[in-house]
């Protein structure tokens, strides 16, 4: 996975030693960057990587979220591409939520996409 850090992935095998089936959410451009991060905070970050431009003061922010302990690891890089990482035995859960992120981005007029894909 060129688009998640190798890091990562050896993060998730280490842990759950398989490697992690991925889900990816396509988005558009019109989201709430904010409400994403909202819907994360409560979770606990295993990992990240700032970048800080000294010029404008902007950072950018990618990071690893242990979103469920019993398989269930987010990737979220700088321009908010969200990857679900997981096991097959939690794909429920990651149905559920899917849905709950979706219903919260599309308060927001975004038509988000979920694309699923097997390693």
């Amino acid at each position: 996975m060129k688009q998640i850090p190798k890091n990562c992935i050896k993060n998730f095998k280490k842990r759950f030693k398989i490697y992690p089936s991925v889900i990816r959410v396509g988005l558009t451009h019109n989201f709430d960057r904010e409400k994403i991060d909202i819907f994360f905070q409560k979770y606990k970050i295993l990992w990240r990587y700032e970048y800080v431009d000294n010029s404008t003061g902007d950072i950018s922010i990618d990071k690893l979220i242990d979103y469920d302990s019993t398989g269930i690891f987010i990737y979220i890089n700088r321009s908010y591409h969200i990857f679900i990482l997981t096991t097959e035995l939690n794909m429920d859960v990651v149905r559920l939520t899917l849905s709950r992120l979706n219903k919260i981005l599309k308060e927001n007029g975004n038509n988000s996409k979920t694309i699923e894909t097997k390693n």
